[in-house]
């Protein structure tokens, strides 16, 4: 009877870890985290500024490596520090995301229907284009996307972007445009707000939330149509903190 019971509570444990339970998450060991930067356009300051910073809190709040975070800017003087398709790809490969990597990206630009602007090559990074990118270099491994720009809805509604490894923050719904693109704005609205609750130890559903909230508050002080800020959490990461190491 002692012998039967112990095997059934050892298929009972088998089966809870089978369907992920009773763990924080399907990446529960240690992740090296490293991330891709783009700011997009360079008609506004906003843009960025919100890399620059980002980079910055990347590494003084949440202990990400100098060496693995690569920004790519349209206001560049460098071409080579300029997003093309030439130089993303390349970030991406400098970066050597491996099996015990976690992959963040973070673009922020204008945007329409078709993705985000690409300033200097005059085109869009579009959903399909972002999926084929990460497909190649951030494989099956934790991956978080934050696409900041009117539309950037579109990431999430079009292509094969979602996929149960990736958490999805974009700044509006595919129909709505984002707000604070002016040089009387330090960041856009949802850029600032992103910065503001960007912490450690929260859910990634719990820093979408505050987001959202953060901009509505803004939105409303301005009465103008909400933005909508969307977010996708895919199953494998959907109990993954912030940056978690």
């Amino acid at each position: 009877m002692w012998i039967f019971q112990r095997l059934s509570w050892l298929r009972i444990v088998l089966a809870l870890g089978m369907l992920g339970l009773g763990q924080d998450s399907a990446w529960a060991r240690d992740i090296t985290w490293k991330a891709v930067l783009i700011a997009g356009d360079n008609v506004q300051n906003v843009f960025d500024t919100a890399v620059n910073d980002m980079a910055d809190q990347l590494q003084e709040v949440h202990g990400f490596d100098p060496d693995h975070i690569r920004i790519l800017s349209a206001a560049a003087e460098d071409v080579n520090d300029q997003p093309t398709a030439r130089t993303i790809d390349g970030a991406f490969r400098r970066l050597d995301i491996g099996k015990d990597d976690g992959c963040f990206v973070f673009v922020t630009s204008h945007g329409d229907t078709n993705g985000l602007v690409i300033r200097t090559i005059r085109n869009y990074l579009t959903p399909n284009g972002l999926t084929r990118i990460v497909d190649k270099f951030c494989k099956q491994q934790p991956t978080v996307l934050i696409l900041s720009g009117c539309h950037s809805g579109v990431f999430i509604n079009s292509g094969d972007l979602a996929a149960s490894n990736r958490v999805i923050l974009t700044a509006s719904h595919a129909e709505r445009v984002s707000f604070g693109c002016s040089n009387d704005e330090v960041y856009t609205f949802y850029d600032g707000c992103l910065l503001e609750n960007l912490k450690p130890n929260l859910l990634w559903q719990e820093v979408a939330q505050h987001i959202e909230e953060c901009v509505s508050r803004r939105e409303e002080e301005l009465d103008a149509v909400p933005s909508l800020p969307q977010t996708y959490i895919g199953d494998s990461v959907r109990n993954m903190l912030v940056f978690k190491h």
